[in-house]
């Protein structure tokens, strides 16, 4: 089971229904899931978005403590969330950061429901898992410059990975069809002939890695 690629079907699927952005971070800051519904203009401004970062995970050691979401604002007060998850990565417990919203309401009306989610103990294990390296910036790229969706994106991956269409509509829970509908758009938009040249783009772009090199 590729637990990563679940978790990331989850994440865009609760961003998409709250409306709010959300992310695991490992404990260095790094992205382990790819940014869902992260406005704009946090992704397009890469260091201020490590300063967002750091501010937050200043304020963060008191909610380790509590196993309880912090929330603060942003240097374009936009409200943030930060929550220690009960899901292990090489040991240790990733964080979710999410909000980004300018309506605090909004956080507290769907803060249950994805403290829940993300408070069931869950390992990612190194050997078959691993975390997408691409970076905000290459993810606002796919979407902008080659007009993939967050699904688009998720589905790339999982080609690059060497997945059958039936693979990834298990994994994905899609039909078939839906998967042959992605795997099409993807094609047109990269203008790539066939999977192999798209899985190529992934690699190139770095937006997967092999998973030999780890």
């Amino acid at each position: 089971m590729d637990l990563l690629i679940r978790l990331q079907a989850i994440q865009d699927l609760l961003s998409e229904k709250t409306g709010l952005s959300l992310t695991l971070y490992d404990h260095k800051l790094q992205e382990v899931t790819i940014p869902s519904g992260m406005p704009q203009h946090c992704l397009q401004t890469a260091p201020h978005h490590k300063e967002c970062l750091s501010y937050i995970f200043k304020n963060f050691e008191l909610a380790q403590q509590e196993a309880a979401p912090i929330m603060v604002s942003c240097h374009k007060k936009l409200h943030v969330f930060a929550f220690p998850t009960a899901i292990e990565k090489a040991g240790q417990k990733l964080f979710l950061i999410g909000g980004c919203t300018a309506d605090p309401n909004k956080i507290e009306e769907h803060l249950d429901l994805i403290t829940a989610i993300y408070g069931l103990p869950l390992k990612i294990t190194r050997d078959k898992e691993q975390s997408y390296p691409a970076t905000p910036a290459e993810v606002l790229k796919l979407q902008i410059v080659y007009g993939l969706t967050r699904q688009e994106i998720n589905i790339l991956i999982l080609i690059g990975k060497g997945y059958s269409n039936q693979e990834i509509a298990s994994r994905l829970y899609i039909s078939m069809n839906t998967v042959k509908t992605h795997v099409s758009n993807i094609l047109r938009k990269l203008g790539a002939e066939n999977r192999t040249e798209a899985a190529l783009f992934a690699f190139d772009r770095g937006i997967i890695q092999d998973d030999s090199s780890h």
